[in-house]
């Protein structure tokens, strides 16, 4: 869900900024040194699945702050799981699938 908020900030002089310019900007409301993020694409409503022992299962999870590529996780899988980035549409309970590891960002 969207919202607008009016907010006044404050730039020096020499911001080339012009009359009728938009921005759009980030406030941070709050940082979380440990957080674990998923990919958003791997959540279906408030849930994932999660991959144990080559069989996956539906995870419901609590969801924390959302960013336009990666979610906050707060409880329902732990650093460490296997979870699919990406679920198709047709997975089911218990299905047998092939892991592939996604490598880490530099």
């Amino acid at each position: 869900m969207a919202r607008s908020y009016r907010v006044r900030i404050s730039l020096p002089a020499d911001t080339p900024l012009m009359i009728g310019m938009t921005t759009e900007t980030n406030i941070i409301l709050r940082q979380s040194d440990h957080a674990l993020l998923l990919p958003a694409g791997s959540l279906q409503q408030d849930t994932v699945w999660r991959l144990e022992n080559q069989r996956v299962s539906q995870r419901k999870v609590r969801i924390g702050a959302k960013g336009p590529t990666e979610v906050e996780i707060l409880e329902g899988v732990s650093d460490g799981d296997w979870i699919v980035a990406a679920p198709s549409p047709g997975l089911k309970a218990g299905q047998q699938v092939r892991a592939v590891p996604v490598a880490e960002p530099r």
